[in-house]
């Protein structure tokens, strides 16, 4: 013994015995006398055992393996104790271990095996690995077992697989399952692995499949599929492989059927055989072993085709609840042989016999049987006669219908469609009638054409008259042709439907071999359906409107038109571009459209009834017209409705809109905007919760306002919050952003919190207005998808006027406000007026800025006569190369200092500060950078103004000073000229008084300076008149004149 073995058996080892058998009794003797420190706990009935497990857990349990209703104990035992290990005291190691057992022992087994077995599971010392230890559980099982892994390859296959299937275990052994089951049976054993597999550990489930035998046989057999995965034993999935089952008949019967002469054998339901007489036993290639199947056992010559019957008997449901005969035929058989299939409970029974293809009538036939059999011949229709349920004897229009195939020893299946069959069958056996209803559907030979089938069972000889007339060829069955696609177009909705209806109806009436309806387009005729003689389908290829006949055309043939047949010759070029291959055409106009049919028969549609195909033609179109109607009507009321829910939702932003711009406050629109977007609802679900945040530090984001239908769910505002937390850094991005389904990444916690409050759709919109940002709306919504483009667009409209009504609340309060907030920066990139600065070395003063779309005009003026040069044109020089500035000129002086004006050809700091609101008040050097300093009237949003300008321009701020406006008369005239005067008005008549045009003489006419400012001399001249006014106005009537 080990050293691991011995150290556990030092300590108390305690064993649960289960039961009161003398196998289990003599175990636990074995036991007690075997191992010294022990404690055996005996329970002789299993409730006892369950019981006692609840109190005590033992080291292992032994108890003996027996079948009952209930399950075995030992399964019981398993469900209650998944971990405990389990002797099973059994002769069935199988069993025992499908049962859920860890080991096996044999009650024969000696005393010290017992011992050893009991010792390792009691003491968890591995001595072997998995497959080892499966191995020698399964090794003398008579059964053949299987272990598998679990990707399915067999580990281990137990010796039994040699007699049972003639293949060694160890050709299987490491090779997935699949490769020894029938392809037809893999799927279902893939499924059924995988479902044990996942199931429990003990679950077990069973499957029937077809197993190749070593000598290229088929064998069903059972498998039975147990989980065992958790064993430290087997660690794999054990598969039981048990054979069918052989049904021996009565002793009586089995007399009685082998000593017939005709094979007689039974099948299962995978055409495995169960039993065979004698006669079928000599027929048979080799030893007919129950579970082979039948394709494995008949000879060569009729093995194909006698599998290829039974197989589609077995697919047809109505045959498998009545008897069938079928005949089939092989060249390397002289006879035909009949073949007749009977349900049984368990598969059917079938019985073979040669037929003969010639009446047994030695003498020739009398005059009055061959006058019979000519006017039998002449009869349009085809006549078959039936005796034993084949066919004996056919006319000449049957066989011309079977496309002279022969028909004499064919069954109606061979003969017809199954349901038409099944039909004539079970006519053929009632009483003697003439039945005056035909039986409708198609034959199975030839060219699957629609036929009636009129039976009429012989009052002797078992026989039965079958009349067949081609569908096609009669009124009533043109008739019930037309009814029926009449009845198929009342059905459907839709244009193509009705199309697709019509060429099928047309291939029925006309007996083509395809129909095709072509649309007409201005270059080309387009396929619009296509219906083709049986089972497979067909693409028509567009024909270029060159190559088709003005005959074909349904403009050149009017819509009106009967039905026309063509020689192929004819319409060649036609027939070419759409690929069929044809000998006549038949063509007609469907309304708008044409159906050309065409058939490789040569004059097959000369005797075709054009009349119905015209009165299809008909219903076609005006069904056509009516859908289209509809579907007109359709797409207006969508319209409608959609323009309506437009026009709805529009007047609702509307008003929404005008309730922003008429708020007092900053608050007041953050409330009133979340209390509208609140009220809109997609899909009549309202927006869930509507919020307004602003940026406060470029960090924090405040919560401003709030609405919704549930915006007292705590769960949804503290999304909110966990939006922000999440976003903070882009909350007050420029451009809105959506999320349409929350659950899309799941590693943001607000979307998973978000899809978890069932919020379905996201959206958020900022507050901007030229440049400045007042914070974003956050709308949640439950409906999917709410948020689409338009949607999105009118809340994006509301996110604008939001910002303008807010811009235009802080202007105001600026404007009546005393303070002045200066702010000091360094600008840290070129610009066209800090070159200037720097190239003379001086501050310049900005005194008018007039942006426009290309750059602007600035007035400045620098310190110092000895600046610039004195003579005809001072500023020369001061202006040449620098980017974004296209002209300077000197318009005048200020006090002592030299007044220029500067046409700037691209953005400009001052310019931008102008565009923000701010007023730009000297560009100073330093260093190899510019000091600007800036005005900004009221508090106002300095954080916002800042940004602004930072998106722009790489500058820094370095201070902010308040200062209070001087004289309040001067306060007052400001604001109320600022309130007056539009800013266009504004910057007009700064423009004009800096550049001279209100001196005597003027220094520079009104067109130049309205060139300078990128418009019209009239409208500069009107800007100015009505600025002129507005001052005077203002001036004289309001504040007293110039006293």
């Amino acid at each position: 013994m080990s050293h691991e073995t011995s150290a556990a058996a030092d300590t108390l080892v305690r064993v649960l015995v289960v039961g009161d058998d003398d196998a289990v009794a003599s175990v636990a003797g074995a036991v007690t006398q075997g191992l010294d420190s022990v404690s055996l706990i005996r329970e002789r009935r299993l409730p006892g055992a369950l019981a006692r497990l609840e109190t005590v857990t033992p080291h292992c349990v032994v108890c003996a393996f027996d079948r009952g209703e209930g399950g075995t104990a030992i399964e019981r035992l398993r469900r209650e104790c998944e971990s405990i290990p389990i002797l099973a005291v059994a002769d069935d190691a199988v069993g025992a271990l499908e049962a859920g057992a860890t080991d096996v022992v044999d009650p024969a087994d000696s005393d010290p095996l017992v011992i050893a077995r009991l010792e390792r599971l009691a003491t968890d010392v591995p001595e072997q690995s998995s497959t080892a230890i499966s191995g020698s559980l399964l090794e003398g099982s008579a059964a053949v077992v299987w272990l598998l892994g679990v990707d399915g390859e067999v580990a281990y296959a137990s010796p039994a697989t040699d007699g049972e299937f003639g293949v060694p275990p160890d050709a299987i052994e490491d090779r997935p399952i699949e490769q020894f089951v029938h392809p037809d049976d893999r799927e279902a054993v893939d499924e059924t692995v995988s479902a044990v597999a996942d199931r429990p550990f003990g679950a077990t489930d069973r499957v029937q499949v077809r197993i190749g035998r070593g000598d290229g046989a088929w064998r069903v057999v059972e498998l039975r599929i147990s989980n065992r995965l958790a064993d430290p034993n087997l660690g794999g999935i054990v598969v039981t492989l048990f054979p069918a089952i052989a049904r021996e008949p009565e002793p009586d019967a089995e007399r009685v059927l082998d000593r017939l002469d005709e094979p007689v054998f039974e099948l299962g339901d995978r055409l495995e055989l169960r039993y065979a007489n004698e006669s079928a036993t000599e027929l048979f290639d080799r030893d007919p072993e129950p579970g082979i199947t039948v394709g494995s056992l008949l000879p060569e010559p009729i093995r194909e085709p006698v599998i290829e019957e039974l197989r589609d008997h077995r697919a047809n449901e109505d045959a498998l609840e009545e008897p069938t005969t079928f005949v089939v035929r092989s060249p390397a058989r002289e006879r035909p042989l009949g073949v007749r299939v009977v349900p049984s409970e368990s598969g059917a029974i079938v019985q073979l016999r040669a037929l003969d293809r010639t009446s047994p009538s030695s003498s020739g036939p009398t005059a009055a049987e061959r006058t019979a059999a000519s006017v039998v011949d002449a009869l349009p229709d085809g006549v078959v006669v039936l005796e034993d349920g084949a066919v004996e004897l056919a006319n000449a229009a049957a066989v011309e219908l079977a496309d002279d195939d022969p028909l004499v020893g064919r069954v109606p299946a061979e003969l017809f469609d199954p349901e038409l069959a099944a039909t004539v069958r079970e006519r053929s056996r009632s009483a003697p009638y003439r039945w005056l209803e035909p039986a409708s559907g198609r034959l199975a030979v030839a060219d699957d054409r629609p036929v009636d089938v009129f039976v009429v069972p012989l009052p002797e000889d078992d026989r039965t008259l079958c009349v067949i007339r081609d569908r096609r060829r009669s009124p009533a069955g043109a008739l019930a042709t037309l009814a029926d696609a009449v009845g198929a177009i009342r059905e459907v909705d839709s244009e193509s439907a009705v199309r697709e209806t019509v060429a099928e109806a047309a291939l029925e009436l006309s007996g083509g071999d395809v129909v095709g309806l072509y649309r007409s387009e201005e270059r080309a005729l387009e396929p619009i359906a296509v219906a083709t003689r049986g089972s497979g389908t067909a693409s028509l290829s567009a024909v270029e409107r060159a190559a088709v006949p003005d005959a074909v055309l349904p403009d050149g043939a009017g819509e009106d038109a009967d039905a026309t047949v063509h020689d192929a010759d004819a319409l060649e070029p036609f027939l070419d571009e759409t690929g069929i291959r044809a000998d006549q055409v038949l063509t007609v106009p469907v309304g708008t459209a044409t159906l050309v049919a065409a058939t490789r028969e040569p004059m097959a549609f000369d005797s075709v009834d054009p009349g119905p195909i015209d009165v299809l033609a008909g219903i076609g179109a005006v069904a056509l017209e009516e859908r289209a109607a509809v579907a007109e009507l359709r797409g207006c009321r969508t319209d409608r409705s959609s323009l309506e829910a437009t026009l709805e939702r529009r007047g609702r932003l509307d008003g929404i809109e005008r309730d922003l711009l008429e708020a007092s406050d900053r608050e007041t629109v953050y409330r009133r905007l979340c209390r509208g977007t609140a009220s809109l609802s997609f899909e009549d679900e309202p927006i869930a919760l509507a919020w307004v945040g602003t940026d406060t530090s470029g960090e924090d984001v405040e919560r401003r306002a709030i609405a919704g239908t549930e915006a007292g769910d705590d769960r949804l505002e503290s999304l909110a919050d966990r939006y922000v937390s999440a976003t903070a850094e882009t909350f007050s991005e420029a451009e809105a952003a959506s999320v349409d389904d929350p659950a899309e990444d799941a590693d943001d916690s607000w979307r998973e919190h978000a899809f978890e409050a069932g919020i379905r759709s996201v959206l958020r919109v900022p507050l901007r207005h030229e440049g400045f940002r007042y914070g974003a709306l956050v709308l949640c919504s439950r409906t999917p998808g709410a948020f689409d483009e338009s949607t999105r667009s009118g809340i994006e409209r509301l996110g604008r006027v939001a910002g303008a009504a807010i811009d235009a609340i802080e202007t105001r309060r600026a404007l009546g406000d005393d303070a002045v907030t200066e702010l000091e920066f360094v600008l840290r990139e070129a610009d066209p007026l800090a070159t200037v600065a720097h190239r003379v070395d001086r501050p310049l003063a900005l005194r008018s800025v007039v942006p426009t779309e290309d750059g602007g005009t600035v007035f400045a003026t620098i310190p110092g006569e000895d600046v610039l040069e004195n003579g005809p044109d001072p500023t020369r020089g001061l202006g040449e190369d620098v980017d974004g500035l296209a002209d300077v000129r000197a318009v005048g002086t200020v006090g002592e200092e030299r007044l220029l004006e500067f046409a700037l050809a691209g953005p400009s700091i001052a310019t931008t500060v102008a565009a923000h609101g701010g007023v730009p008040r000297s560009l100073t050097p330093t260093d190899d950078r510019t000091r600007l300093v800036l005005e900004l009237a009221g508090p106002g949003d300095v954080r916002a103004f800042v940004d602004a300008l930072e998106r722009e321009w790489d500058l820094e701020l370095l201070a902010r000073r308040q200062r209070e406006r001087s004289p309040e008369d001067a306060l007052a005239l400001d604001a109320t000229l600022r309130e007056r005067l539009s800013e266009r008005q504004r910057q007009t008549l700064e423009a004009a008084y800096y550049a001279g045009f209100f001196e005597w003489p003027r220094e520079r006419t009104g067109e130049e300076i309205a060139d300078s400012l990128g418009v019209s001399q009239p409208t500069f001249s009107r800007h100015v008149r009505l600025a002129q006014g507005t001052v005077l106005a203002v001036l004289f009537e309001e504040f007293g004149g110039l006293e």
